[in-house]
């Protein structure tokens, strides 16, 4: 199965590049749709202009952001040499404490898919 996600560009090109092992998201009722060996098309935020094919290697369910990243290497998060309070920071930003007690979290781990069409731009009509 394929499912569809956004992700912004210094991530994208991150896991582009194959740096970000691991997306991280709240483990809401679209993430519990995932399953491990199914695929993800990311698409470059804000643009939507190219789109990034992964294969879900693993779903890593935790109950806090504090617990993911205590658990996950950060530099397979982030590309940015950043603390742990940055990181946890940066992503309070996005979601609230509200919805990461509500939901959980997630970590997905990902790798770029060897599908033909891998990459590909979207070209505006």
């Amino acid at each position: 199965m394929i499912h569809f996600m956004g992700l912004y560009d210094e991530a994208f090109q991150s896991m582009k590049q194959g740096d970000k092992l691991y997306e991280v998201r709240l483990h809401d009722q679209k993430r519990k749709k995932l399953r491990k060996g199914d695929l993800i098309e990311f698409t470059r935020l804000p643009d939507k202009k190219e789109t990034l094919l992964v294969d879900i290697l693993n779903l890593i369910p935790f109950h806090t952001f504090d617990q993911l990243y205590q658990s996950v290497a950060k530099e397979d998060i982030a590309k940015d040499n950043c603390t742990h309070q940055e990181l946890l920071n940066s992503t309070y930003e996005i979601y609230t404490k509200d919805q990461e007690k509500q939901w959980g979290v997630l970590a997905i781990q990902v790798a770029i898919s060897k599908q033909s069409y891998a990459l590909r731009t979207i070209h505006p009509q």
